[in-house]
């Protein structure tokens, strides 16, 4: 067993209610929420320690409300720890599971980029507003 893994047992179980480590990440899923690092690469996963992620993905356990900031590796790896999809359906082929996350990670850079533009908008005045619009 890696060292990854191990680390990954160690934590998944202090924070859960099952004893077994299978069980306990069904207790555990994805919240959609997304840190981003980027080239910065300063993100460690609170699960198996893995250093130097460009972005973390929050998994909340559903019935301690614990909370750990991962890699997607581990909830690509882990399979009990649940994705859902956009109308709540949880995920279980892999592929939709990436997709779901990469479509996460893609929101949250969108998000990122935007909040310049957000910042001045806000500090415009209600005349520059209207002229931002076009109307």
């Amino acid at each position: 067993m890696s060292r990854w893994h191990e680390n990954s047992e160690k934590n998944i179980l202090a924070l859960s209610m099952a004893p077994v480590f299978a069980d306990a990440l069904n207790e555990w899923q994805f919240t959609g929420k997304i840190e981003y690092f980027g080239a910065d690469a300063c993100g460690t996963c609170e699960l198996c320690g893995q250093p130097h992620l460009a972005s973390q993905y929050l998994i909340k356990n559903g019935r301690t409300s614990e909370k750990l900031w991962v890699g997607s590796t581990r909830i690509l790896k882990f399979t009990g720890i649940q994705v859902f999809n956009d109308d709540k359906v949880a995920l279980t082929d892999d592929d939709a599971r990436r997709k779901q996350l990469d479509k996460a990670l893609n929101a949250k850079l969108q998000d990122m980029a935007l909040q310049p533009l957000r910042g001045l908008y806000s500090r415009a005045d209600e005349q520059e507003r209207e002229n931002m619009s076009g109307c």
